[in-house]
């Protein structure tokens, strides 16, 4: 797998309708383990771009049939992971200009150098290598910010919920100590009641009845202070009562 890429980057289209210049820049870029295929004109160079990748695209720009800068512009369109360099003549630097507008990574002059040749493809295929590792690099980034960015909005959202509920439960909470509140108050009135009722009952029904019964048994002195403890054991028990009204 790592051989044919490596392969895949190393792969370059000569496009030249002359065949002695193709055949010396095939010649000297095998000798430097470059793999090249050959094509006479722009539109066998389209067929071939249609069947495989190539790492570089080495075009001549005066060429039968559509020119070399047109199909320059088809490839920089569709195949971004392609770099081209362009070859003119020496006399033709205004053209070449013009082809450096579309961000090309080079150009070579004819007549052809061999070491021209080979540094100047040895630059671009460098070069390249360099700006699809960037180009990596800036994808990755953009996913993780993007993951980063979608992990952060879930969890504001789940706070968001969480506060909501919160929310909910304070509410009920409040009103749970509000239904309490209202039934402590209850509760000490109804106490309160009580104890007015029992003091009430104590001083005007049993207190009355226990004077009367005393009187009724005044010689029996035995009786007379069973009914003195009775009394003062009432009086004790509805003291606190009393002292709370």
């Amino acid at each position: 797998m790592t051989a044919d890429i490596d392969m895949q980057n190393k792969s370059i289209l000569v496009v030249d309708d002359d065949e002695s210049v193709r055949h010396l820049i095939q010649m000297t870029l095998r000798r430097q383990g470059y793999r090249c295929t050959e094509a006479a004109n722009s539109q066998e160079a389209r067929q071939l771009l249609d069947i495989e990748p190539f790492a570089l695209l080495l075009s001549d720009i005066h060429m039968p049939g559509e020119s070399g800068l047109d199909l320059v512009a088809y490839v920089k369109s569709t195949y971004e992971k392609t770099a081209v360099i362009i070859i003119t003549v020496i006399d033709d630097i205004e053209t070449a200009r013009r082809a450096l507008s579309f961000d090309i990574y080079g150009y070579i002059v004819k007549p052809i150098d061999k070491n021209q040749i080979v540094i100047g493809v040895a630059n671009a295929l460098r070069r390249r290598e360099l700006e699809l590792k960037q180009k990596n690099q800036s994808r990755e980034l953009e996913g993780k910010i993007k993951r980063r960015t979608r992990e952060l909005s879930e969890t504001v959202e789940k706070l968001k919920a969480r506060e909501s509920e919160l929310a909910v439960k304070m509410e009920e909470l409040h009103e749970l100590n509000a239904a309490l509140k209202v039934l402590l108050d209850n509760r000490e009135a109804d106490r309160v009641t009580l104890e007015e009722n029992i003091q009430s009952n104590v001083q005007k029904l049993i207190l009355p009845c226990i004077e009367r019964l005393k009187k009724g048994t005044v010689r029996n002195k035995s009786i007379q202070s069973e009914f003195r403890l009775l009394e003062t054991s009432l009086k004790d028990l509805v003291a606190p009562f009393a002292r709370q009204i």
